[in-house]
């Protein structure tokens, strides 16, 4: 199970069930659970650890429509005592440019509470240098000369635990933090020659600067109630995810020959993502075989993107107005669901149920004009 590696297919939804660690609050929005994480889990977990994997391809109503495709149900022992585990790694890459990374992680289990944490710090630097020559006209060829460099860093926490009360009752809470910096820097020369004199025809220089930041930090919690021994539970779980990306850019572009003035520009991005998510299920296990399912979720989703550019030719700065934009947007989906289910014999299951969902969006560009929808 160490070098095993779940990958979320198109339509297909990653769930654990009851076991030594739930981590089913730790999810982004559009996934449902842990898509997108839960390799990272699968990855550190026992081999003796797992009791066994289910193919749903026929998910019930109580899952979203992205779940069309089928689950991927990871189905872990109870009552595993793994104990105090962790790790530590670190290393370096070496080329014109290097890499450096260090990680952390601890692990603790006594059997009815589990608690992790995560750290990882990277810092790596990467280059880019294309050096084209293109005939453009019979007499005439463009030589371009770029160069770039990507400096970043990225700073990674997550945390969580999860435990038992009155062997009934259920909680899990876990979250991430994650900071990402860079600072890209490009140069890039253009020369046009006459192939047959050598002569240079014009000569300049660009250069580019992009400085960029994003923070990210999603906190959830779920709880779960054991109703009987039959398989009845109640399940609630809410979560909340920012994220804050900033950029600024400046540009300058400088004329060697034949001389002109120098132009250039500068500019901002601003966006702002705030998701919230909460969600509660229902499941009766009746008599003669009869199963009951209800539930509903609400969703809130809010963007805003704010840019300011400019641009500045011989010494004066004017308002660029086919880059300067604002926008505005936010999202509401509600759903609820009814589902029964009659197993008849050992294997054969008639199921029906009924699941519905209403949408809401506003979106509005404020500049550079209003289409608001």
């Amino acid at each position: 199970m160490k070098n095993t590696r779940f990958i979320c297919g198109p339509g297909w939804q990653y769930i654990y069930q009851q076991s030594y660690t739930r981590h089913g609050a730790d999810q982004w929005p559009g996934y449902e659970n842990e898509c997108g994480r839960c390799g990272h889990h699968a990855q550190n977990l026992p081999p003796n650890a797992i009791a066994k994997i289910e193919i749903i391809k026929t998910p019930s109503a109580k899952y979203d429509a992205s779940s069309s495709g089928g689950i991927v149900n990871v189905i872990l022992k109870k009552g595993v005592k793994i104990g105090i585990t962790g790790s530590i790694n670190t290393g370096l890459q070496q080329g014109t440019y290097g890499n450096q990374f260090i990680g952390f992680n601890l692990n603790n289990n006594n059997g009815k509470k589990t608690s992790y944490i995560n750290l990882n710090y990277n810092k790596r630097n990467n280059y880019e240098k294309i050096v084209t020559d293109r005939i453009f006209a019979p007499d005439s060829m463009l030589s371009q000369h770029a160069y770039t460099t990507y400096p970043a860093s990225t700073y990674f926490a997550g945390y969580g635990i999860n435990f038992s009360k009155r062997e009934k009752w259920n909680v899990d809470f876990s979250g991430h933090l994650n900071l990402n910096k860079s600072d890209n820097n490009t140069d890039n020369q253009s020369v046009i020659r006459k192939i047959s004199t050598s002569q240079t025809l014009s000569n300049n220089l660009n250069h580019v600067n992009n400085k960029g930041s994003s923070f990210l930090i999603g906190n959830g919690i779920e709880t779960k109630l054991k109703i009987d021994s039959l398989g009845s539970e109640w399940s609630t779980n809410v979560f909340y995810f920012y994220a804050h990306n900033t950029s600024d850019q400046s540009f300058v572009t400088t004329f060697l020959s034949p001389s002109q003035p120098v132009t250039g520009g500068d500019g901002n991005a601003d966006n702002k993502r705030n998701y919230f998510s909460a969600k509660t299920d229902l499941k009766l296990k009746l008599k003669n075989k009869f199963t009951f399912e209800t539930g509903g979720r609400t969703t809130l989703h809010t963007y805003k993107n704010v840019a300011n550019y400019f641009r500045e030719s011989d010494g004066v700065r004017a308002k660029d107005p086919s880059r300067t934009n604002s926008f505005n947007y936010t999202e509401n989906i509600n759903a609820l669901y009814l589902q029964g289910s009659q197993t008849l014999g050992k294997d054969f299951v008639i199921k029906t149920g009924v699941r519905l969902e209403n949408t809401n969006m506003k979106g509005r560009q404020i500049i550079p004009d209003d289409t608001t929808f």
